[in-house]
């Protein structure tokens, strides 16, 4: 008889109505009717919750005086997500300081592709808090397991079997191991996965489906490493 596989997640970072890729994003100068739903005041907003997932591959800051900060990112994802390597502009004029840095994972909230005057289409961000900055690759972030880590009878270093309840336990993922210096010695290549499955158990607690409120990605979860 075949191994059974890890359980999968219960969360789909591919499925398109709640992760789309690029391509299927709403259009910021149209109403999407995928997206967006007229309430009883005739005014339309948000039918789910969505985020669009993309890679960040490079930076091109362009420092200004103070109290402007441009920042604009190309984004990056593989075919199979259908990124087109769209262009992303953050106006940062709170002074917030979030980390861009190249091979990070960014998650925009109720993301619109926009048309640029010069041409150019991407993202146009104007509130941070609808901006995530995820310490991982997205390849990481998509394959981000939480049901696996936790039904594990593996050391995630040295693959060693043991019953699950004997195995420590990463305290902040729960990622397992058969001690403290496996642990230890996994931690350098353990914390961009610990940051993703972090934020993927965070999340599957919430109702994608139902739009109430407008989620703030930026306060969704603390991943400090």
């Amino acid at each position: 008889m075949a191994a059974s596989s890890s359980p999968p997640s219960s969360l789909d970072l591919r499925n398109p109505p709640h992760f789309p890729s690029y391509r299927h994003l709403p259009y910021d100068d149209s109403i999407d009717t995928r997206f967006y739903k007229a309430g009883l005041d005739g005014v339309y907003r948000p039918s789910h919750h969505w985020a669009y997932l993309a890679e960040i591959v490079e930076d091109r800051t362009t420092r200004l005086p103070p109290g402007t900060h441009h920042t604009t990112f190309v984004l990056g994802g593989g075919p199979s997500l259908g990124i087109e390597r769209p262009h992303y502009l953050v106006r940062d004029r709170d002074g917030k300081d979030i980390d861009y840095a190249v091979g990070n994972t960014i998650a925009v909230f109720y993301a619109n592709s926009h048309s640029f005057n010069d041409g150019t289409v991407g993202l146009r961000i104007e509130e941070l808090r609808s901006l995530k900055v995820i310490p991982c690759s997205l390849d990481t972030l998509l394959n981000a397991n939480p049901s696996a880590v936790v039904a594990a009878t593996t050391c995630k270093h040295c693959s060693h079997s043991q019953e699950n309840e004997e195995l420590l336990a990463c305290s902040r993922c729960k990622t397992r191991y058969c001690s403290q210096k496996c642990q230890q010695a996994d931690w350098k290549d353990h914390k961009a996965v610990c940051a993703a499955i972090r934020q993927v158990r965070d999340w599957e607690g919430r109702d994608w489906r139902r739009f109430g409120t407008y989620w703030e990605a930026t306060t969704a979860v603390k991943l400090d490493l």
